[in-house]
């Protein structure tokens, strides 16, 4: 049994769907440049090639613009998340569009801005041209170790980012004093900031430090005009100050958030 997915250059919806079947099948992946159709064995994979969508074997989307592309279909198909699920996953959605509408018109409808996250192409020039210039790669090649690696990872990144989206939602912002709109994360050490700043419009977050959850970490959002000197100031005398970042965007004070004194908060203000 084999994947099969086209030759020549790839996108990150065609490796990264490979990525996903390699560590669940374990098959060798053949890239080629159209499909022998009276070579296909029961259990073979077509993925984002042969002008044929007849799930969940052959998965080639691009007869029709509005199938998705062929990682959602994998994930779907072959690993049960439902397209509204992946949708709310950022990144996914933007693999998708971009591979189907083109990547201005996706970074359009997404981010609202004309040009791509740089983070968003961090993966394609380093990693995408090993596979474009393979034909066969079998379960034993260093790439496809590294292949599998990525597909795991892909699967905990999804589920990662599905469980904060859910534990961020029930978050409940408040206003201190001076009327900074802040969150407490309690349950969590290096929570995704960015996130919490999409669902809640935040100005702080405070929770545990991310390498001493004894710790609590106070970090304004986006640069947005937000001061904690006030917070440097009256803690340093106490000698609770363990980081004060140069560019005054975080501070971490030696208290767990379960014991953070009130001006911790109520000192916050904006600039």
């Amino acid at each position: 049994m084999r994947i099969i997915t086209h030759a020549g250059k790839c996108h990150l919806d065609d490796f990264l769907a490979c990525c996903l079947l390699a560590y669940k099948y374990n098959y060798p992946i053949y890239r080629v440049a159209s499909v022998d159709w009276s070579s296909i064995q029961d259990g073979d994979i077509v993925v984002d090639i042969g002008g044929r969508y007849e799930p969940p074997y052959i998965l080639d989307h691009h007869g029709d613009i509005n199938i998705r592309c062929s990682l959602y279909l994998v994930l779907y198909h072959h690993f049960g998340y439902s397209f509204e699920t992946l949708d709310q996953v950022k990144l996914l959605r933007y693999i998708d569009l971009r591979d189907r509408f083109g990547s201005k018109k996706a970074v359009q409808m997404i981010f609202g801005v004309e040009d791509t996250p740089r983070e968003l192409n961090t993966l394609e020039p380093l990693v995408l041209p090993l596979f474009s210039e393979r034909t066969v790669i079998q379960p034993d090649d260093p790439l496809y170790i590294v292949m599998r690696e990525i597909g795991r990872k892909l699967l905990e990144l999804i589920d990662r980012y599905l469980m904060r989206l859910l534990m961020y939602k029930v978050l409940i912002p408040k206003v201190n004093g001076n009327g900074v709109k802040y969150v407490i994360v309690a349950e969590e050490n290096n929570p995704d900031i960015q996130l919490i700043n999409e669902i809640h419009d935040v100005d702080v977050v405070v929770s545990p430090n991310s390498r001493d959850p004894n710790q609590t970490s106070i970090t304004v959002v986006n640069d947005k005009p937000v001061s904690l000197d006030q917070v440097y100031e009256y803690f340093n005398k106490q000698g609770k100050v363990v980081f004060y970042h140069a560019n005054r965007f975080l501070i971490v004070l030696d208290y767990p958030v379960y014991r953070l004194p009130k001006e911790a908060i109520e000192l916050i203000k904006f600039k």
